[in-house]
């Protein structure tokens, strides 16, 4: 289990209160300024998809320890860092030799599915869960409640993401990602996800053990 106590100090808090200040349509990608179509955005990872949508990406390790990470997926608005997804990763132990330059350069704070894709492997998020976290849930990332257009709910979705080169196929992470609604909202996913979005509304129990502990980093204080 995460303790949150590693989490730095008002690290964790300045990108959750960046999560949501206002909203726009959740049901249109008018959120950012050049987001592609549904169709487009498929096969992006979340680098490419925020960078597409809102014009800048970086990413932020708040914590780590283990074989669990918290991080801050964010689009810049001048100097203001705007969390975009809070991701946290679970990675699988005992990864091949063949991945821990890869490795090695995450843990150090790179972006995973850009480090593996730079790499030479091809990135495959095979979801388990599609849904949402109640915004009471995650009070403790606001200073306070969220424009009214937001909704009660902030999408969230729980995938492995796979390693792919040649033959060699292996499960690199276990993610539970929680998204801002200006930027994928469970409608977005389930469009995205459309083939599949039906199999996806009940999670098994290691996404509800993700979802769980997802909710407590929410409510750190």
């Amino acid at each position: 289990m995460l303790q949150l106590s590693k989490i730095r100090p008002g690290t964790f808090f300045a990108a959750c209160l960046l999560l949501v200040v206002s909203c726009q349509s959740a049901t249109t990608w008018a959120k950012g300024p050049a987001c592609p179509a549904y169709e487009q955005l498929r096969p992006l990872l979340n680098s490419e998809r925020i960078e597409s949508c809102f014009g800048s990406y970086g990413v932020e390790v708040l914590s780590q320890e283990g074989r669990l990470r918290v991080s801050s997926l964010y689009s810049l608005n001048g100097d203001e860092r705007i969390t975009r997804t809070l991701a946290l990763s679970e990675f699988a132990p005992d990864l091949p030799d063949s991945l821990k330059n890869a490795y090695q350069a995450i843990r150090a704070g790179a972006s995973m599915g850009a480090t593996l894709e730079t790499a030479g492997w091809r990135v495959d998020k095979r979801q388990r869960h599609l849904g949402e976290l109640a915004l009471s849930k995650a009070s403790g990332c606001f200073s306070s409640p969220p424009e009214p257009e937001c909704g009660q709910n902030l999408a969230v979705q729980v995938y492995d993401l796979y390693a792919i080169k040649g033959k060699e196929v292996v499960r690199f992470a276990l993610l539970a990602e929680l998204h801002d609604p200006r930027y994928l909202t469970l409608p977005d996913l389930q469009h995205i996800y459309a083939a599949t979005a039906g199999q996806l509304q009940q999670p098994d129990a290691d996404s509800k053990q993700m979802l769980r502990q997802l909710a407590e980093v929410c409510a750190q204080p």
